[in-house]
């Protein structure tokens, strides 16, 4: 499990320093995707825009970890480029850690959103 985390939260997070679209939507949880792509491409395209967001993050810590039979969710705090802005984001697992997504903290808590999703944090 923890393995995996780790190479998932690295790919997540360059996906994200690099703006490679293609890896930031596919680490993303799919049922935000699905909701992003029902309303319309502007919001997809809007949320998924990190040419004009020029955020830098690293060092992503551990705050928060929750397991309920083969679901793991793990609140992360990461630094946000070179200033003391921390970004928080949630992985989160449905096979006991062998495949895991994320969503922005702020995303996740917003119960409008992935409606399906049972949080655990």
């Amino acid at each position: 499990q923890e393995r995996s985390l780790n190479i998932h939260i690295s790919k997540y997070i360059d996906s994200r320093n690099s703006c490679q679209i293609l890896g930031l939507v596919g680490y993303t949880y799919p049922e935000f995707i699905q909701e992003l792509t029902s309303n319309n491409d502007t919001v997809f395209v809007k949320f998924f825009n990190c040419m004009d967001d020029k955020k830098y993050f690293s060092n992503p810590t551990i705050r928060s970890t929750v397991k309920r039979e083969k679901q793991i969710h793990v609140l992360f705090e990461m630094d946000e480029g070179s200033s003391s802005k921390k970004e928080k984001i949630v992985s989160i697992t449905a096979d006991n850690g062998t495949t895991w997504y994320f969503l922005p903290y702020c995303i996740y808590q917003d119960k409008s959103n992935c409606k399906s999703l049972i949080r655990l944090l």
